[in-house]
C-alpha cells in the first residue's frame, strides 16, 4: 500500500499521516507503534487537516511520532494552503511532544521537470534527477525548522515510499529501478550529512519485505556496495531502514501456518535475518534500526462495508505483530499500523473512497467512558494505557451499515455483552480473513453482536458455503463461540433458534461443525446447549448415506446416544423420533431406539 495515491484532480491532493504510540514502559526497549492517520484534502475553499483536536486525541493514547508525506503543489495558491497546514501540524505536534517524520517523493519536488522514469540510465538518473531531489531535501529541511517562529521542526526525512511501486519503474519494461533508488539513498545521505544535517535520513520502504530478489536489488546494489566500502563497515545509507509488511505476513497466532503464499510474519523476520549480500555479510545489518512503516491486513475489498470483526481482526493481528517483533532483534524500533482516519468530519469527501478503513465514532452512553473510537482503544489496550471503554467498543460498532462512510446507525446497548475475544477467535478459525462468512445481516436484533436468549449472536449473509447464511453464537458461561452455517443453520433456525436449540458449544470436537467418523457412519456434527432442548446435536451423514438431511438428536435420545457410544456404536441418525405402536422410535445407521412416552426412558435395539 502506498503513502500517496495519484491525484484525483487539480484541487484534490492527499497527505498521509501515520501516528506512533509508545508501548508500555515495562518493556526494556521502546518499540513504538502507530497507525495510518488520514489524509489532508483540499478543494477551492477549504482544507481538512490533522488539527489540534485530533492531535490531542492521539497524544492521550501515548502517540510519540506522526509520519507525514510532504507534497509541494505546483499551483501557487494551493501550495500556500499546504505550507500553512504542514507548518501548523509540525508546530501543534511539537507543542504536544509529538515528533514528525517527513516522507519525500516525486510529489515533494520543487522542480518536477525530470522524474525518475524520465531518465534512461543510472548515470543519467544521477546527473539529472538526484540534484532535483537534493534541492527538495534542503528546501524542506530549512522550511520545516523552527516553524512559525517556534523551536519545533521535523525529526527526520524518509527517502521515498514504495519505490518499487510508485515512480521508479521503467515505462518501457516495467522493471524496478532498484539501483537508481539505492543510489538516491546514498547520494541523499552523503549530501545531507556532508553539510552538517542533523536529522535522521531513513531509507524508504519497499512494498514487500518477503521478496528476497527485491531486497537484493537495493541492499546488494553497486551504490550500496560502494557506500559500504567507503564507510569501511557493513552499513546502509540511512539512520534507519523502512520496511513494509503486507501480503502473507500478518497472521495471528490462531492462524499460524495459514497464508496467501506460505509463511507468516515470524517466518519472514527469520528470513530477513538470514539474508546475506554478495560479500557474505548480513544484507540488513543487525545494528541498523528498522521502522516497519506500514503493516496491516488490508482493506475489505468487497465494498464499502467495514465491520466490527474486520476492525477487531486488525487489532488481533497488531497484537501478534508487536509480540513477534518484541521477541526478536533490538533493531525493530517502530511499527506503523495501516490504517487510521478520523471520521468525525464525515461531511468531507474522502479521496480514498471505500478503500479506506475509517474509524467510527460510536456513542457509548451505555458502556461508560463517553464517545470513543476503535483504534484509540486498540492502541490504548496494547500499550498498557487506560482507554475509554477499551474492548467493549468492538462489540457495538455499526458493522452492518452498508452505506459507510456517509451512513450512520446507532449501536445497541452493550451493558450485558461479554468480551469479543470468543467471536474474534471463531472468526479467525472459520473465515481466515478471506470473507468466506460474508457480511453481517440484521435478523431482528441488528447486524451487531447482540444478546439473544441465553447468549450472544451475530448473523451473516452472502457467505460462500451452502446458501451463504450463517451465524456466530456464544452461550453464556462458555469461552468459545461457534459458527453455524448452511444446512446446519437452516435446521437450527427451523427448530427455534437459540431459545430452543441453544448455542454452538464445544463438547469435545470444537464449537464449529466438525467431523465425527466411525466404521458405521461418517459425517459432520455440531453440538448445542443453552436452549429449552438442553444438550443436543445436529448431524449430517455423508457415508454410507450421501445427501442425507440434517437431523437433530436431543433430549433423552441424546443422553442415551452419548452415554452408549455415540457414532461409534449407532452411527448417524437416519430419522428423528416418530410414533411407533404407542411409543416413539428413532432409527440410526445401526439399530434403533424406543422411548416410552409414560416414563421418557429410552432403550436401544440392534
Amino acid at each position: 500500500m502506498s503513502l500517496f495515491k495519484p491525484r484525483a484532480g487539480r484541487h484534490v491532493l492527499a497527505l498521509l499521516l501515520l501516528c506512533l504510540c509508545a508501548l508500555s514502559p515495562m518493556t526494556s526497549r521502546a518499540l513504538e507503534t502507530g497507525v495510518v492517520t488520514g489524509w489532508i484534502y483540499t478543494d477551492i475553499t477549504s482544507i481538512q487537516q490533522l488539527g489540534t483536536r485530533q492531535l490531542d486525541d492521539l497524544k492521550s493514547i501515548g502517540t510519540t511520532t506522526i509520519r507525514v508525506e510532504f507534497i509541494y503543489p505546483s499551483d501557487a495558491n494551493e501550495r500556500t494552503r499546504y505550507l500553512t497546514a504542514y507548518k501548523n501540524i509540525v508546530q501543534w505536534a511539537g507543542e504536544r511532544g509529538i515528533r514528525v517524520i517527513g516522507v519525500l517523493t516525486v510529489n515533494s519536488m520543487l522542480n518536477k521537470s525530470v522524474k525518475p522514469v524520465d531518465t534512461f540510465s543510472v548515470q543519467d538518473f544521477d546527473n539529472r534527477f538526484v540534484p532535483i531531489f537534493k534541492e527538495a531535501l534542503d528546501w524542506h529541511d530549512a522550511t520545516y525548522t523552527n516553524v512559525n517562529g517556534t523551536p519545533y521542526g521535523v525529526e527526520g526525512w524518509e527517502i521515498w515510499n514504495e519505490p518499487d511501486v510508485y515512480d521508479m519503474r521503467r515505462p518501457s519494461t516495467g522493471s524496478f529501478m532498484g539501483e537508481e533508488f539505492a543510489l538516491l539513498c546514498v547520494r541523499a545521505y552523503e549530501h545531507y550529512k556532508g553539510h552538517g544535517g542533523t536529522r535522521k535520513i531513513i531509507m524508504g520502504a519497499l512494498s514487500r519485505w518477503d521478496d528476497d530478489i527485491l531486497f537484493r536489488q537495493v541492499y546488494d546494489s553497486t551504490p550500496v556496495r560502494n557506500f559500504k566500502a567507503a564507510q569501511g563497515r557493513n552499513v546502509l545509507p540511512g539512520d534507519a531502514i523502512g520496511m513494509h509488511a503486507y501480503g502473507n505476513l500478518n497472521v495471528p497466532p490462531s492462524q499460524k501456518g495459514f497464508s496467501y503464499a506460505g509463511g507468516n510474519f515470524e517466518d519472514v523476520i527469520l528470513s530477513i535475518r538470514s539474508l546475506r549480500d554478495s560479500a557474505g555479510r548480513e544484507l540488513v545489518p543487525s545494528g541498523q534500526p528498522v521502522y516497519v512503516t506500514e503493516v496491516g491486513f488490508g482493506p475489505n475489498r468487497n465494498g464499502s462495508q467495514v465491520y466490527y470483526w474486520r476492525q477487531a481482526t486488525h487489532a488481533a493481528e497488531l497484537r501478534y505483530v508487536l509480540e513477534t517483533l518484541k521477541r526478536y532483534e533490538q533493531q525493530f524500533q517502530r511499527v506503523y499500523w495501516y490504517s487510521w482516519r478520523d471520521e468525525e468530519e464525515r461531511n468531507q469527501p474522502d479521496p480514498r473512497g471505500w478503500n479506506w478503513f475509517g474509524l467510527r465514532q460510536v456513542p457509548q452512553a451505555n458502556c461508560g467512558g463517553g464517545a470513543t473510537k476503535l483504534a484509540y482503544n486498540v492502541f490504548a489496550n496494547f500499550n498498557g494505557r487506560a482507554g475509554p471503554a477499551q474492548r467493549a467498543v468492538w462489540q457495538v460498532l455499526p458493522v452492518g451499515d452498508e452505506s459507510w462512510p456517509t451512513g450512520w446507525v446507532s449501536p445497541p446497548s452493550c451493558g450485558a455483552l461479554q468480551s469479543p475475544d470468543p467471536f474474534l477467535r471463531a472468526f479467525h478459525r472459520v473465515d481466515t480473513a478471506r470473507n468466506l462468512m460474508g457480511q453481517p445481516r440484521d435478523w431482528g436484533g441488528g447486524p451487531y453482536v447482540h444478546r439473544w436468549g441465553n447468549g450472544q449472536v451475530q448473523h451473516f449473509m452472502n457467505g460462500v458455503w451452502e446458501g451463504g447464511l450463517g451465524a456466530l453464537g456464544l452461550a453464556d458461561g462458555r469461552g468459545e463461540a461457534g459458527y453455524v452455517y448452511g444446512r446446519f443453520y437452516d435446521k437450527w433456525m427451523a427448530i427455534g433458534f437459540t431459545h430452543v436449540g441453544g448455542f454452538p458449544v464445544d463438547n469435545g470436537g470444537g464449537a464449529d461443525r466438525h467431523r465425527w467418523d466411525s466404521s458405521i457412519s461418517r459425517g459432520m456434527v455440531q453440538d448445542f446447549n443453552g436452549g429449552s432442548l438442553g444438550p443436543n446435536m445436529l448431524q449430517l451423514e455423508e457415508w454410507p448415506v450421501a445427501g442425507a438431511q440434517v437431523l437433530i438428536v436431543q433430549g433423552a435420545w441424546y443422553q442415551h446416544y452419548m452415554a452408549n457410544g455415540g457414532v461409534g456404536v449407532f452411527g448417524y441418525a437416519r430419522t428423528e423420533p416418530y410414533p411407533y405402536g404407542g411409543q416413539y422410535r428413532m432409527d440410526f445407521a445401526r439399530g434403533y431406539m424406543i422411548q416410552d412416552p409414560a416414563t421418557g426412558v429410552v432403550q436401544h435395539y440392534f
